[in-house]
């Protein structure tokens, strides 16, 4: 399975995991603030792009994630 299609299936599995809701609108809303003036199909697209690498960075360190997300 090459990267692309591994990304793929991961951000399916976070986007349908309770315990990464939280982290989903607040990356979308982190997206809004930083790209102004971007179409919601553009926000979209970055958010499947980068979500995974920066769910990782955003939880990296943070002793109080709950441990099956971490």
């Amino acid at each position: 399975m090459d990267d692309d299609y591994f990304n793929k299936a991961h951000y399916i599995v976070l986007q349908n995991s309770s315990l990464v809701d939280p982290y989903i609108e607040t990356h979308k809303n982190f997206l809004r603030s930083k790209f102004l003036g971007e179409s919601e199909a553009w926000i979209m697209r970055q958010h499947m792009e980068i979500f995974n690498d920066w769910l990782r960075k955003e939880c990296q360190g943070d002793e109080s994630i709950d441990e099956q997300l971490y």
